[in-house]
């Protein structure tokens, strides 16, 4: 599975101006921000694509340094930002020696496990993270939800009679991948329990929270255009947190958040 094949083919960049994609990107931050510390922050984004995470958090003053896998995100990413551009690199989340073990206060891996169907290398990933951050560090990991197809694309776009979307769905549901689907063979699909064993096997030895990041939010009518309002988006996303970690409802879900903290040595 190489994702830059994907990622070479496809424009990343614009994928946050489509609603439910919207919706991802401003509950990612919603989270993001109730949870780090309130204050400023060394903050390392991983698999950061084209920078959107990285302009948002530099704007609040968080001190950001930003990878990622493909160099055409990375090259979009120094073009759009030329003053940052020494803080944006090409780097694999499963190893990045560019940076310095204990520096960070958040690790943000957004992007890099959607691509990792091997354990092993999630494991190394998780591990990672864990060597950069500093103790009492918090990691951010976002995951493509197996079942999440059954209701995007299956319900949302209309699409669960089409003999296609059948064959990729039963794949996905057994496999967590569809080799055989010219988008789907570049992603991997987690179930809750393999997202609470990688992070209880690697150095977290656990997890914080796990967090449905649209939720019930896709549901509701218009929900794009809630988002385009300060107001109408708050009312939404109060609606969305009083049920974002119950796991009867991760199925509503494109993306899950798990969150883990470094401990601190007693």
């Amino acid at each position: 599975m190489n994702c830059n094949d994907y990622y070479d083919q496809h424009n990343e960049d614009k994928r946050f101006e489509l609603d439910v994609f919207k919706l991802e990107y401003y509950r990612t931050l919603d989270i993001i921000e109730r949870f780090i510390p309130e204050r400023k922050c060394v903050i390392y984004d991983i698999a950061g694509g084209t920078g959107h995470y990285f302009r948002y958090l530099i704007e609040q003053g968080h001190n950001v340094t930003m990878c990622d896998l493909s160099p055409r995100h990375v090259e979009i990413a120094r073009n759009r930002y030329p003053e940052k551009k020494n803080r944006i690199f090409t780097g694999d989340a499963r190893n990045l020696p560019e940076l310095e073990s204990n520096s960070a206060d958040v690790v943000l891996n957004l992007g890099a496990m959607y691509h990792l169907p091997d354990p092993e290398d999630r494991l190394d990933a998780n591990n990672e993270s864990w060597r950069l951050l500093k103790p009492g560090g918090m990691l951010f990991n976002s995951y493509c939800i197996r079942n999440a197809t059954a209701y995007v694309e299956g319900i949302q776009d209309d699409m669960y009679a089409d003999p296609g979307f059948l064959l990729m769905f039963k794949a996905i549901r057994k496999k967590g991948t569809a080799p055989f689907d010219k988008i789907m063979q570049y992603f991997y699909f987690h179930t809750l329990d393999e997202i609470k064993k990688d992070l209880k096997a690697s150095n977290f030895n656990g997890y914080f929270k796990i967090i449905g990041i649209e939720s019930i939010g896709g549901a509701v009518k218009s929900f794009a255009e809630k988002l385009d309002n300060e107001a109408e988006k708050e009312k939404l996303f109060n609606f969305i947190r009083i049920c974002e970690e119950d796991e009867a409802l991760m199925g509503f879900n494109s993306h899950v958040m798990g969150i883990s903290v470094k401990k601190i040595k007693s």
